[in-house]
């Protein structure tokens, strides 16, 4: 949940998020008001965390924020690539822990941190796609 909000983001203004998470100066040196525009991502994000922990729990918060970057990180070669990547883990694993936990008689938030742990070690493992 918290990761697909990072991914609707950019959706809004690739090129501009993507150049405000690199290079803040550039982004203004170019004329674009980035007051405005961390403004809104940090709103974004302060709104998913607030859902995402009234939801499901610290835990899955803390998770999303961390092991599903890590993750992505690992087998992605660009940062649009890495932007993309761990949204989408972090939904996947979220609503794949929410569909199997009960089933298995876990709490949903623990078992959504231990899935994305799992794909954390997974990635490390394969081999870096980074150059």
């Amino acid at each position: 949940m918290l990761g697909g909000g990072s991914g609707l983001c950019g959706a809004a203004n690739g090129d501009v998020v993507r150049a405000l998470v690199v290079d803040r100066d550039m982004v203004a040196a170019a004329g674009v008001r980035a007051g405005r525009w961390e403004l809104a991502i940090a709103v974004w994000i302060g709104v998913c965390v607030s859902v995402v922990v009234g939801g499901a729990g610290a835990t899955v918060a803390v998770a999303t924020l961390t092991l599903a970057p890590m993750a992505a990180r690992a087998v992605s070669r660009t940062l649009a690539g890495l932007l993309w990547m761990a949204p989408l883990l972090a939904v996947t694993a979220t609503v794949s822990a929410f569909a199997w936990a009960p089933a298995a008689g876990l709490p949903p938030g623990p078992f959504a941190a231990l899935l994305l742990a799992v794909a954390c070690g997974v990635s490390w493992l394969l081999p870096s796609r980074r150059r």
